[in-house]
């Protein structure tokens, strides 16, 4: 009975937790006296979680191996959502990076070919879409290096920083812009082979990572087709569920550890 009580108490908790805001101010913005950003929706998803969480507690109290199995899936779910948002945003990164560099590449040939380099911007960044708020910046005589460098805030964007001080550069010194982001081009590039290079060296180290991880579920499948019944041991006894928790925590470590060692190797 307590711990149907504790577990009402947390729903109760998480679901109150997860209100946007205090009743003054939920009533104020809903007269539109003031607006307020919402909670991430990380936050609201977790909170969400934990009331379900808190919730089933009170349908498995009897069976503590049940809690156990369910913090294990949580425990999964949460580091597989984890990883796989690490994983796009890598891809993100790399795609501003390579989008920052075909713009030098861009530049340097509208550059070459005579364009003024306000209109050989304009006609540079015609062609990704991404690239529309400098586009707009431009379009109205703005600052185009601090458009610039506003953009290279951006994961992976840092090359963008390299052509907004080259154009400076270039507007202060009087020399050819188009010989200053030449040089930076090729230098862009050098760099850009390198972190390919150490891309694909990490690729086998990240892929054995997670064939480790879910070699354990093979490993059941095959004591099944032995005639074990390794499943019905790790989901029906306390005994099963410590080892499936440790395992399990032992595989996250090793998937998360390696991420972090990448991406040390990366920076």
């Amino acid at each position: 009975m307590t711990a149907v009580l504790l577990a009402a108490m947390l729903a109760a908790a998480a679901a109150g937790c997860a209100v946007p805001g205090r009743p003054r101010v939920l009533l104020r913005r809903r007269m539109r006296l003031t607006s307020l950003p919402s909670q991430p929706r990380t936050r609201r998803w977790g909170l969400l979680a934990a009331a379900v969480a808190a919730l089933a507690m009170t349908f498995v109290a009897d069976r503590p191996h049940l809690m156990v199995l369910g913090l294990v899936g949580l425990a999964v779910t949460a580091a597989v959502v984890r990883l796989a948002r690490r994983g796009r945003a890598r891809k993100a990164q790399k795609a501003r990076r390579s989008t920052a560099i075909d713009l030098c590449d861009a530049l340097v040939a509208e550059l070459r070919a005579g364009a003024p380099p306000v209109n050989a911007l304009r006609e540079a960044i015609a062609e990704w879409p991404e690239l529309r708020t400098l586009g707009a910046v431009v379009g109205v005589g703005g600052d185009v290096p601090l458009a610039l460098r506003s953009l290279a805030q951006q994961s992976g964007a840092g090359p963008l920083a390299h052509i907004a001080a080259g154009w400076e550069v270039a507007h202060r010194s009087g020399a050819g812009l188009a010989d200053v982001l030449d040089r930076l081009s090729v230098s862009l590039r050098d760099d850009e082979d390198v972190r390919l290079e150490v891309d694909s060296a990490l690729g086998p180290p990240r892929a054995t990572a997670k064939l480790l991880a879910v070699l354990p579920a093979f490993g059941a499948v095959l004591g099944m087709g032995l005639g074990a019944d390794p499943i019905g041991v790790l989901l029906g006894s306390m005994f099963g569920a410590l080892c499936l928790a440790a395992g399990a925590t032992l595989a996250i470590a090793g998937l998360f550890w390696v991420e972090r060692i990448a991406a040390t190797a990366e920076v």
